[in-house]
């Protein structure tokens, strides 16, 4: 399953978007698979929110897989 985070997340900021965009990360499924340590070692991000987004995601994603 593929989710672009573009149409998922409405509320992450557009400053934290374009940062993982730039970083190569523009799924869900990119997103969620990475620890905080991956996060962190991201350049021009602010971490604390990136870690959230992340953990939507997470949920985001067991909802949608619930619903097959």
């Amino acid at each position: 399953m593929r989710i672009d985070l573009d149409k998922a997340v409405p509320d992450i900021s557009t400053r934290d978007y374009n940062s993982l965009v730039r970083n190569g990360i523009t799924t869900f499924e990119k997103l969620a698979d990475m620890t905080n340590d991956d996060i962190a070692r991201l350049k021009n991000v602010n971490v604390k929110s990136i870690i959230v987004v992340r953990d939507k995601a997470k949920d985001y994603m067991a909802e949608k897989k619930g619903e097959k």
